[in-house]
């Protein structure tokens, strides 16, 4: 499988269940990096298991602050 997200970074907010997981899944077997935010922490502590393995995970960016935070501004 071609890597055609190597050396990128993608944020999946949501990436606990569902869509967003599914999403931070396919893009990690792409080579991205991704940084997954949901408000399920323990959603987030099995796709780190299971998939993302040295990948970020994030509590919910709820509010602006926290986004911000989240991109080091």
């Amino acid at each position: 499988m071609k890597k055609h997200f190597q050396n990128k970074i993608a944020i999946v907010t949501g990436a606990a269940s569902g869509i967003g997981r599914e999403l931070a899944v396919q893009l990690l077997s792409h080579g991205a990096t991704v940084i997954a935010t949901d408000v399920n922490l323990a959603g987030l502590e099995t796709l780190q298991s299971e998939q993302a393995a040295g990948n970020r995970l994030q509590d919910a960016v709820t509010d602006p602050a926290e986004l911000l935070a989240l991109l080091g501004l």
